[in-house]
């Protein structure tokens, strides 16, 4: 880092019997280190997911005067022994001028990214490398901040330097994710017999999923008798008038006024809601 050298001056004088003074402006010189290395890291994410990828950006300069060597970075990937991030093998590239280079990591815990052999003065590099968010993130952590240094050596065998630590914070996403399973409650059946299709609808999101609309193209001679959903203990009866049956047998539900709404997730779980399908089948 430089050292600003500031420098100013005073004056006295004889004005007839009386003495006088004034005093300068003060002007300023900035002294470069012979060795100094600065770090700035950025992300192209400003939120995150549960197993979602993340993109870090980190930049390091010699703002020294004199040549850097074995320059590297070390990012904490969320603090410690944390597990909130993991590194996404063969992701990291470091970028100097226009070459592109992909780089293997010395250590993935802290992460541990060799840069380049040498950093002449007034020269940056840039590393760009992904991390992935653990699926298994607890639902209170709202943000993940991880830092990053980078350090050289001073000349070919001088002292090792280090820059200021450079962080990034990004926040959890309120977002709703749903997955569907289907099942159905007989392998073979006979003409008239009854028939059940069950669906089991996940949200892991930390929002509900709200007004969730069910499309689905129903065998051939299936004549639907009933439909429920369950959503936290609570049943709820679904009329011929909440729904809509084409001349396909493709089944709208629901329309009109009654909707399906998947509770987030919370410490429990994931939240669930569980559809019933009841009909006749007919060959």
């Amino acid at each position: 880092m430089a050292t600003i050298l500031n420098n100013s001056a005073t004056l006295t004088y004889n004005s007839g019997d009386n003495t006088g003074s004034a005093a300068s402006n003060v002007v300023s010189t900035s002294l470069l280190d012979s060795y100094s290395i600065t770090a700035v890291k950025n992300s192209a994410n400003d939120s995150f997911r549960p197993s979602e990828n993340i993109t870090y950006l980190v930049t390091v300069t010699n703002t020294g005067t004199q040549p850097l060597t074995s320059v590297e970075i070390t990012d904490d990937l969320g603090g410690g022994a944390s597990t909130l991030l993991a590194y996404v093998a063969n992701s990291a590239l470091v970028v100097d001028g226009s070459n592109v280079t992909a780089v293997t990591p010395t250590s993935t815990n802290p992460l541990v990214i060799p840069l380049v052999n040498t950093l002449q003065s007034g020269e940056s590099v840039t590393v760009v490398y992904v991390a992935q968010v653990s699926a298994a993130i607890a639902d209170t952590v709202e943000t993940i901040t991880n830092t990053a240094t980078a350090s050289a050596t001073q000349g070919g065998a001088g002292a090792i330097i280090t820059s200021e630590p450079t962080s990034v914070t990004i926040t959890r996403e309120d977002f709703a994710q749903i997955d569907i399973v289907k099942s159905v409650d007989k392998a073979v059946i006979s003409s008239g017999d009854t028939l059940t299709y069950t669906f089991v609808i996940e949200n892991s999101g930390n929002i509900p999923a709200t007004n969730v609309v069910i499309t689905d193209t129903l065998p051939e001679g299936f004549a639907i008798t009933s439909i429920e959903s369950e959503t936290d203990g609570v049943v709820t009866v679904y009329d011929a008038t909440d729904y809509t049956v084409d001349a396909n047998n493709t089944l709208v539900l629901p329309v009109g006024e009654k909707t399906i709404t998947v509770p987030a997730r919370d410490e429990s779980g994931n939240g669930v809601v569980t559809v019933t399908i009841t009909g006749t089948v007919t060959g």
